[in-house]
């Protein structure tokens, strides 16, 4: 049986979503994406910080309920690398990206996302690396 992935996987999503809390220092210098979700571009300070050694990206900074973003499992804190295989390094390449889409197109995110369990201490990044994909909700 086929069935939408939220239906298919209701729990495993469910432990997933976290409830984004709306304030003025979470949408500080975020701009709201055509997908459900606000963005905001990372400095090399913040790479640093975040132990981010992927030089693309900007970063989710909250995800709309019931968006495109939050149906195909996009977290906040996530980083977006690129958008249909074209590099995202600034918000005005997402911009560009959504421009080129229109209701119905499939669209893929490569994204990074803080590992829990990993630590600048142990072997390897604390990220992982990761793809979701969807096809944009007809309006």
């Amino acid at each position: 049986t086929i069935e939408d992935r939220s239906v298919v996987f209701k729990e495993d999503l469910a432990g997933l979503r976290q409830p984004v809390e709306e304030g003025p220092s979470k949408a500080e210098g975020a701009t709201q994406a055509k997908f459900g979700m606000k963005i905001k571009a990372l400095t090399d300070g913040e790479r640093e910080t975040m132990d981010l050694k992927d030089k693309h990206g900007v970063q989710v900074v909250s995800v709309d309920q019931g968006s495109f973003a939050e149906d195909v499992g996009i977290l906040e804190k996530d980083v977006i690398v690129s958008i249909n295989r074209q590099p995202v390094t600034s918000v005005e390449d997402v911009r560009k990206i959504q421009a080129t889409l229109k209701s119905g197109d499939p669209v893929a995110f490569r994204m990074m996302r803080a590992n829990p369990l990993g630590s600048r201490s142990q072997r390897g990044s604390g990220w992982s690396s990761f793809f979701v994909s969807g096809t944009l909700p007809l309006q």
